[in-house]
């Protein structure tokens, strides 16, 4: 009776699978300059929104909104505790991608 063999599924297969990869050339310094900038631009944007998400629903602008005065049960769903929360946890999560954004940068 044989033993099963194990699938590798991310592992590469084929004849130089064993063998080492060549390096790739360096980036130039337009791309890493555009990266960085990609990337101060997608951290901003997360922490705008984030920051937005957090805090907007504990304001008067919220609750104070004409849009969301508007109906009865619009009203009633937008002012519950639920949906505040939800919406800040949100915030919390753009918050946290942008800080591992910035954080696991590497060039």
């Amino acid at each position: 009776m044989t033993t099963p063999q194990k699938i590798h599924v991310l592992e590469p297969r084929g004849p130089d699978s064993q063998a080492e990869r060549p390096e790739e050339a360096p980036p130039s310094r337009g791309e890493l300059w555009r990266r960085r900038t990609f990337l101060v631009i997608e951290v901003l944007f997360f922490v705008e929104v984030g920051m937005i998400l957090l805090v907007l629903p504990w304001t008067r602008l919220w609750t104070d909104n004409p849009l969301l005065n508007s109906s009865f049960y619009v009203r009633q769903i937008a002012e519950s505790g639920f949906l505040r929360g939800v919406l800040s946890g949100l915030g919390l999560v753009n918050l946290y991608i942008a800080i591992s954004d910035a954080v696991t940068y590497r060039e």
